[in-house]
């Protein structure tokens, strides 16, 4: 893997776009749709779709993607397309089954409006297979055809397939079928446990080891025909040794507004999750978010498990009651103390206050801390700045592992320092900052020492691992409310992490918190070793 490679995909993933949906309604009748709750046949209206293209480019979004059911059963998609055109779309994409472009001369009137991009979802590499998915007799060869009449117009054309019980012994042959027909570009995409695939799960879903074997020789053959790969959903620990193809976390988003209604109604009302079932969660890409979710939602009982992230810049010192530990920026030294006096002016202290430090924090912002808190840590990713704290009376101390301080670092430290990974929120942030694991800690501690939501086959020796969530303090929204978006922002940056497949072996599996998404992507998941016998 080259180590830039997600990198470039973060890029591509991240561009700013507009999905619109024209129409709850297809012409295939695909075994594993999720989406079969809500196709009741109909077609939105012009005006209705129109506004929210016009609105996609004000927002700012370059690239419009024009989606169902199936878009182009919709009688004015062709306006749509122009009308994408004509508002400054500088790339307009449809996903389809691609029947409609079978059609004389659909797609030559599609290709003028100012089609760019057209992704075929196609699930076999013969009728026999993709006809019975998709539960069209001739459905394979009308979409081929279509494929066929869009790519001599010139039209980009991929191809999503959803990898099931059915068709994962063949992935490499429908790889090896469409990239004769032309396709350098594929989706490989995993099932979702709602709809028609929750119905016919038996038929359908399959245990994950069971296609390892399958997906990594798709991926070998993809990385000898030099193709384009991207993965939806799928368990990141399958992808091990091809870690960027790991779906890059921000498209947790798209998840989550897809289901907004539902989810804020669950994390601030107490509304029954309906689809929250442990047989379906099990096979749900979301299971993970959900349950970080679930914790966070029940911290105002649990409130030790969760450490506040306060920014004394625009952080009210009037933070719920339930709130026991506390991060605080104190870079600004000066606010980080005015926010600590208010704090304890209250007659309120937490349990924990950790300051964020630059530098040897002040004798002002020390005596505020200790009026807002019990026990005071001094963190900080500097070395000079750990050099000085050192030692500091009536204070813990946390090292924030950080490449491009700590390397080459050799540092003596007391027993019972703390160390925390570098809080990263983006793959371009961890390659310029993320410690990697397999180097040896930076520091001599004296007696044993913490890893603060750090998987203990990182320093077997003399340590101690501790797991907590860690949310940012514009979450809250109330008491007992949070900002859905905002979460899951510091989901990805903090909650979302993950295993090797070859943990299962360690003997800390049921404790261990897993290292962070990112810094897997970046490192490859050579950073899990586990461990054989108790420590």
């Amino acid at each position: 893997m080259r180590r830039t490679e997600h990198i470039e995909r973060e890029s591509a993933s991240l561009e700013q776009r507009c999905w619109v949906r024209l129409t709850r309604c297809c012409n295939n009748r695909c075994a594993f749709c999720h989406d079969s709750e809500v196709q009741d046949g109909t077609v939105r209206s012009f005006s209705e779709v129109a506004s929210e293209i016009r609105q996609g480019r004000k927002n700012g979004a370059r690239r419009l993607i024009l989606s169902g059911g199936e878009p182009t059963l919709h009688p004015r998609f062709v306006d749509f397309v122009q009308l994408g055109r004509d508002v400054g779309f500088s790339w307009i994409q449809v996903v389809t089954n691609g029947r409609r472009f079978s059609y004389p001369g659909f797609a030559t009137r599609v290709r003028a409006a100012g089609l760019d991009e057209a992704t075929f979802s196609m699930h076999g590499h013969n009728s026999a297979l993709h006809d019975e998915l998709v539960r069209v007799d001739g459905g394979f060869e009308q979409s081929l055809r279509g494929m066929k009449n869009l790519m001599e117009e010139g039209c980009v054309v991929n191809v999503d397939v959803v990898l099931n019980s059915r068709n994962i012994r063949h992935l490499v042959d429908i790889l090896s079928f469409f990239v004769g027909f032309g396709v350098r570009e594929f989706d490989l995409l995993w099932l979702v446990p709602f709809g028609r695939a929750w119905e016919n799960r038996n038929l359908l879903f399959f245990e994950p080891a069971f296609g390892l074997q399958w997906i990594r020789r798709a991926i070998r053959y993809a990385r000898r025909k030099r193709l384009t790969v991207w993965t939806n959903r799928l368990p990141p620990w399958l992808l091990e040794g091809a870690e960027e193809l790991i779906q890059d976390p921000h498209k947790i988003h798209d998840e989550v507004n897809g289901r907004r209604a539902e989810l804020e109604a669950w994390l601030n009302h107490g509304q029954r999750l309906r689809c929250r079932q442990p047989a379906r969660c099990r096979q749900c890409f979301l299971e993970p978010f959900c349950g970080w979710l679930e914790n966070i939602r029940n911290s105002h009982r649990r409130a030790s498990w969760t450490h506040l992230v306060c920014d004394p810049a625009s952080t009210t010192d009037a933070l719920p009651r339930w709130v026991r530990n506390v991060r605080l920026l104190a870079r600004d030294q000066d606010a980080a103390a005015r926010f600590c006096l208010a704090y304890g002016a209250r007659g309120r202290r937490v349990d924990r206050l950790v300051l964020l430090l630059d530098t040897p924090p002040s004798r002002a912002l020390l005596g505020a801390a200790r009026a807002a808190g019990r026990e005071i840590v001094l963190a900080t990713s500097k070395i000079a700045c750990v050099r000085k704290i050192i030692g500091i009376r009536a204070t813990n101390l946390e090292i924030i592992l950080n490449s491009g301080n700590m390397k080459g670092a050799r540092l003596a430290a007391p027993a019972g320092t703390c160390f925390s990974f570098e809080s990263c929120a983006t793959a371009s942030e961890t390659a310029r900052l993320a410690f990697n694991p397999l180097y040896a800690l930076p520091v001599r501690a004296s007696g044993p020492i913490y890893l603060d939501n750090i998987p203990l086959c990182v320093q077997p020796k003399k340590s101690f691992g501790r797991v907590f969530n860690m949310i940012g303090a514009q979450c809250l929204t109330g008491d007992k409310t949070f900002d859905l978006d905002q979460l899951t922002d510091w989901f990805i940056r903090e909650g979302y992490r993950v295993r090797s497949l070859r943990c299962r072996t360690c003997c800390l599996y049921g404790e261990c918190p897993g290292f962070p998404i990112n810094l897997v992507r970046h490192f490859g998941f050579s950073v899990c070793r586990p461990l054989e016998m108790p420590i």
